[in-house]
């Protein structure tokens, strides 16, 4: 199994504002620079932090443009991507993660008797732990970018999975859509998650 690097559009615009500093202090070029910043961020030249980038551009384009869907692994595994409307992107789980872990610490645990959010019961290396460990998502985004509507995007999804998807981000807003009821094509409520 070959390795594949992969970095943020914005990592890759420090390392440039990195590169533009060394360049000036110690009087190099500015592609001796890219290529110094590029190693000291373990990459072997500047060409593969560009190609590493290029990896990720689908996916950062998709949140912050276009449309992301997270749904749960086990419905997740049944969708059927071969007509190419949805695209599975496993790094668009590096996107979301800050959004996700915020909305997991404010869960309320169930079982404490003051009803308090995870994040006032355990210390943070701990929620992080249970976090990863509980939030086992399948990410993917939709090829087309044309507008449309919260709905018009559960509607899509319902051809690919009875559940929908427990939260989707519509260029860069996320909506939290586990509690909504599974509906028909008109309307009516035929499943509910508990």
């Amino acid at each position: 199994m070959q390795l594949i690097k992969v970095i943020s559009t914005q990592n890759v615009e420090r390392m440039k504002r990195k590169a533009r500093k060394l360049k000036r202090e110690k009087a190099i070029t500015h592609t001796q620079a890219l290529d110094e910043v590029a190693k000291a961020a373990r990459f072997n030249h500047w060409h593969e932090v560009v190609q590493a980038n290029a990896h990720f551009i689908p996916a950062e384009t998709a949140f912050a443009e276009g449309y992301v869907l997270a749904f749960d692994t086990k419905d997740g595994m049944d969708i059927d991507t071969s007509d190419g409307v949805l695209i599975e992107d496993h790094l668009l789980e590096m996107l979301t993660q800050h959004q996700l872990f915020e909305i997991y610490s404010n869960f309320i645990d169930e079982e404490d008797e003051k009803r308090r959010p995870y994040k006032e019961i355990y210390p943070d290396d701990e929620l992080r732990e249970n976090f990863v460990d509980e939030s086992t998502f399948m990410f993917f985004r939709l090829k087309d970018a044309t507008d449309k509507s919260l709905k018009d995007v559960l509607i899509l999804a319902r051809e690919y999975s009875f559940w929908p998807p427990y939260y989707i981000w519509i260029k860069g807003e996320l909506f939290d859509t586990h509690n909504l009821p599974v509906e028909d094509d008109s309307g009516n409520t035929i499943g509910v998650r508990f």
